[in-house]
């Protein structure tokens, strides 16, 4: 005989359960991941179109693409920044907009861009102050008579051609010492079959020559008359 009395098995009431986080109902509209529903109402940082934070953060990398770029390209760039160093009408300009435009870029985005490229071609060029010292006393009446010089004896194209080049102290006195040789070679006298040597001068030699004989120079017209139109001929300006 069993001592053991016999147990009626109970049934298990769900109502009698107690979850954890019981509190806060699970959501079927949102979810953290795959299967695992999210708490509470849906957040305003999910987007309507992904159902899990876990699918929002995998299209995160596309997203900041998008955030960068989605309809901020606008239908025309504006270049007024850089119209001292880039001209609108260019082939390069058209070529880059048209790049900009098919990778969406901002005008925000597209003028940092172009600025930066900008500031990298200035950085080519001379500095003018630097340039003017090296040509010593005077550099504008220098510039000048070079700038005279090289206007009644080349040609159009020629000067077009010379101002495509950076006007450095070293490209000045190259025209200047053209300038010179040019005026030398057309103030040759034949002498038998023999021509007189060249004899180039500048302006500062004939400055130094004037200082050096300064009473002369107040004394004798003659003298004075010499220098000035030796001074003329080195200037160009005769």
């Amino acid at each position: 005989m069993s001592l053991i009395k016999p147990v009626a098995p109970q049934t298990l009431n769900p109502s009698d359960v107690q979850y954890e986080h019981q509190d806060a109902p699970m959501s079927s509209d949102w979810f953290l991941k795959e299967g695992i529903p999210g708490e509470g109402p849906r957040p305003d940082w999910l987007l309507p179109k992904y159902t899990s934070m876990e699918a929002q953060a995998q299209a995160y990398p596309e997203l900041m693409k998008v955030s960068r770029t989605d309809a901020s390209a606008p239908e025309s760039y504006q270049l007024e920044s850089v119209a001292d160093v880039f001209d609108p009408e260019s082939s390069y300009i058209a070529n880059l907009t048209a790049k900009a435009k098919t990778h969406k870029l901002s005008q925000d985005a597209f003028g940092d861009m172009v600025g930066e490229f900008a500031s990298y071609q200035k950085s080519l060029l001379p500095n003018i102050d630097e340039e003017m010292k090296k040509l010593g006393d005077n550099p504008q009446r220098r510039l000048d008579t070079v700038n005279t010089w090289a206007t009644n004896h080349l040609s159009e194209k020629s000067m077009e051609t010379l101002g495509k080049i950076a006007y450095t102290a070293d490209v000045v006195e190259l025209m200047d010492e053209v300038r010179q040789k040019m005026h030398g070679l057309s103030s040759r006298i034949p002498v038998g079959q023999n021509l007189e040597p060249i004899k180039i001068e500048s302006v500062s030699s004939i400055d130094a020559e004037m200082a050096s004989n300064y009473a002369r120079y107040k004394t004798d017209k003659a003298y004075r008359d010499q220098l000035t139109e030796r001074r003329k001929q080195a200037l160009g300006e005769d």
